[in-house]
């Protein structure tokens, strides 16, 4: 509800209020089953410019999103140039290709953290997907693949501790960890067998 009066906050003023959070706040922390509505609140009001100028941000939401709600929130995250702290706990289920790819090009990063909210329940077929984009894929194309791979890529903490990671995703990113600058990686809590 909006504050002093009866009604509810429209659509817009949901959409304003975000939009001043993300370019206001250094530290941004969402932690709710309705952050999905904040995030397409910013693509049903076209004229506000989504431009996050957050240093830090730590989004938890267990519910499932839309394609185009992971493709806006990859698009604002990749946008910012002041980011150096990214920690994702999504479904990542349905999230297409273009959200991935804006994760991989967020070079400010100096610390991801990336898992799964508990109890997650998604078949074998799409949890391979989602693992293959998020760590490393077909080419080793996924996210953490190519922010390593990425020379003046500045990421110095990974951690991917429970997301399942088999050998495969572990040796992808074993194999890049020498020549990059990350000094701290936490893969406990995976299925790796190496």
């Amino acid at each position: 509800q909006c504050p002093n009066t009866e009604r509810y906050c429209t659509p817009e003023m949901i959409s304003k209020f975000f939009a001043t959070l993300l370019k206001r706040t250094e530290h941004l922390i969402l932690c709710d089953s309705r952050c999905v509505d904040m995030v397409a609140s910013l693509s049903t009001t076209p004229q506000l410019d989504p431009t996050m100028e957050v240093q830090s941000f730590y989004l938890s939401e267990e519910t499932s999103w839309r394609p185009t709600d992971y493709s806006r929130l990859g698009g604002m995250i990749q946008r910012n140039t002041h980011m150096t702290r990214l920690h994702l706990c999504l479904r990542f289920h349905d999230a297409p290709s273009e959200m991935f790819e804006s994760l991989s090009n967020v070079t400010s990063l100096t610390d991801l953290k990336l898992w799964f909210p508990r109890y997650i329940r998604i078949t074998v077929q799409d949890y391979q997907r989602i693992l293959s984009n998020l760590v490393a894929g077909e080419g080793d194309n996924g996210v953490v693949v190519r922010l390593l791979r990425y020379p003046p890529s500045r990421l110095k903490s990974l951690d991917l501790r429970g997301l399942r990671l088999r050998d495969r995703h572990f040796l992808a990113i074993a194999h890049l960890l020498p020549t990059s600058q990350v000094d701290t990686f936490r893969a406990t809590r995976n299925m790796i067998q190496a």
